[in-house]
């Protein structure tokens, strides 16, 4: 997580011009173009890696105060591609995360109180996903020189490894007491949130060599703790920042992976230390009218740097981020969800997921899909839902060759993902239209042509189109909305531009918050249940191929499914 006043104040500048930068016609309408000559061509005879779920992690930020008991939301459910929640910094960081029962009382340092991460976990096996957890925050009573930091979490070393040690052991051997052994094997692990960060960790001194020995000293008594109780081969890691940045980001990938390969193990004397997982942060901020957003090159860059020294078997993606900031409330523009209700977000997302799985890295991390007030279950689904749900039924095709050819209009991208089965006999693709301007109604019209294997010459398939752009989205009525009612950026404690209407950081005014939940969300819900795919029978030709038309309206995304029929179907 990173401190966005500069990027807020950055992007305000990029917003007006953003804004400014749509022209009308005289009848108030979007400027019509041409319609661009651009194909997307898929190869189902051409297959490579099996893709992942790449929706598979949910993050919660306190799982001690979660309600567990809230339902899945009924009409978009999330268990259906929710494998893992992750519990950020669930072992401590403050008095109310740290798990003991009196946590001031520095004179007493083992009166464990595990039952609030027990809870949890519970919590999360009752949704039928496994706990991802996030350990290593100090207990504040473990640290003489305590810093809230910036997070208010304590970021400072403990004064005694070993005391944190035995903190750590007996937590596993909670966890391994109430869940067995078998099944809290299963689960994830991670030393720290953005551990490199400064935010999150560092020594009192602020010398960079002595914070990456006091982490690494950390990571390793971590290890042994939980290795002791449940076995070795856990799948158990760290996260860091989004890598390059000199002045947040103390210590790199690099000396995570030369640690773990050949360094001094602190805990056991010996060398190495286990590592099977390495997630990253990734931030970005719309309205920049740039190319940048959501290629990751410097993910692929960090999974290169650990599979060339021998860490091949990992679990990676990105634990926390996606969009970080844009246009700012009364307090900050920091986006709640890290997503925005503008169709955008479509676009956006088929882009990470084609760098994610360009890098060969298995998921991106979300905090939410809906309107709030837990935007986790409830309230009326977002663009992004629809994304995250798409994509998680990518999962277990093979990812077939997919480019774009033609030229697209100044500054836009097409971006394409497919999928197939071994016979060829179901695909999937992803269009996702991008500018890099949340203010964007132009129209484009394109296809997407998919050969087949020979032998499906002349076969029926069943064609089905979801369309996720401005005219399935219900956040462009509430913009509407929001200026016949006067709702003001100034309304909401951080930016606007978030999907989380109700969530703990939008709206604030009760008079406001009521009247969305009231009077406007049933009348969006119907507008959401609107986001239906559309249903035909083609025919594949006879040179084996098949062209399915897409249009967008702005930016957005298109979700193809193509499946060879029966015969006599």
């Amino acid at each position: 997580m990173k401190s966005c006043y500069l990027l807020t104040a950055v992007w305000m500048a990029l917003d007006s011009f953003a804004w400014a930068a749509e022209v009308p016609t005289e009848n108030g309408t979007p400027e019509m173009p041409a319609p661009a000559m651009v194909r997307v061509s898929v190869d189902a005879t051409q297959t490579g890696k099996a893709i992942p779920n790449t929706s598979q992690v949910l993050t919660i930020w306190n799982g001690a105060t979660a309600d567990w008991t809230l339902p899945d939301n009924p009409l978009y459910p999330t268990r259906d591609f929710v494998e893992y929640v992750e519990l950020m910094a669930c072992t401590g960081g403050n008095a109310s995360s740290d798990l003991f029962k009196d946590p001031n009382n520095r004179e007493v340092l083992d009166d464990y109180d595990f039952e609030p991460l027990l809870r949890a976990c519970r919590g999360i096996l009752a949704r039928r996903a496994k706990p991802y957890l996030k350990l290593g925050n100090v207990p504040v009573k473990y640290s003489r020189d305590y810093d809230g930091g910036e997070f208010s979490m304590n970021i400072r070393p403990p004064d005694d490894h070993l005391v944190h040690y035995r903190y750590m052991k007996a937590c596993a051997e909670a966890l391994k007491s109430a869940f067995g052994c078998e099944e809290v094997r299963q689960w994830r692990f991670a030393v720290l949130t953005e551990a490199d960060n400064v935010g999150w960790f560092r020594a009192k001194s602020g010398d960079k060599a002595e914070i990456r020995e006091e982490f690494f000293k950390l990571y390793d008594y971590t290890a042994k703790a939980f290795e002791e109780v449940l076995g070795s081969g856990l799948v158990f890691g760290t996260h860091l920042l989004y890598p390059g940045d000199a002045w947040i980001s103390q210590f790199g990938v690099a000396d995570v992976v030369a640690h773990c390969a050949t360094g001094t193990n602190y805990a056991t004397g010996g060398r190495g230390a286990p590592l099977r997982l390495l997630t990253l942060s990734y931030y970005a901020c719309p309205n920049n009218d740039s190319l940048e957003p959501g290629r990751m090159r410097e993910l692929a860059g960090a999974l290169t740097t650990a599979r060339q020294a021998g860490f091949t078997n990992l679990v990676t993606g990105i634990d926390e981020g996606r969009l970080i900031v844009a246009s700012p409330g009364r307090e900050k523009g920091d986006l709640l969800s890290r997503a925005v209700g503008a169709s955008y977000e479509a676009a956006f997302d088929v882009r990470i997921v084609r760098g994610l799985l360009d890098a060969g890295a298995d998921y991106f991390a979300t905090w939410g899909w809906f309107s709030g007030p837990k935007s986790s279950c409830q309230g009326v689904p977002s663009h992004h839902y629809f994304t995250c749900r798409e994509f998680a039924r990518f999962a277990g095709l093979y990812r077939t060759a997919a480019d774009v050819r033609g030229e697209m209009p100044e500054r836009e991208e097409l971006d394409v993902i497919a999928g197939a089965t071994g016979d060829a006999q179901c695909v999937r693709v992803a269009v996702g239209r991008f500018r890099d301007r949340l203010v964007f109604t132009n129209h484009l019209e394109t296809a997407v042509q998919v050969k087949f294997l020979p032998e499906l010459a002349g076969r029926t398939v069943s064609v089905e189109t979801l369309v996720l752009d401005d005219r399935t989205n219900w956040y462009c009525d509430w913009q509407r909305d929001r200026e016949n009612y006067g709702v003001k950026k100034d309304d909401y404690a951080w930016s606007p531009d978030d999907f989380a209407i109700l969530g703990s950081r939008t709206l604030v005014p009760e008079n406001l918050r009521n009247l969305f939940a009231e009077r406007l969300q049933p009348v969006y819900a119907s507008r959401a249940a609107t986001v239906r795919p559309f249903a035909r029978r083609e025919t594949i030709g006879s040179d084996g191929t098949l062209t399915i038309p897409v249009d967008f309206v702005g930016n957005g995304a298109n979700f193809v499914l193509i499946k060879v029929t029966s015969e006599g179907e």
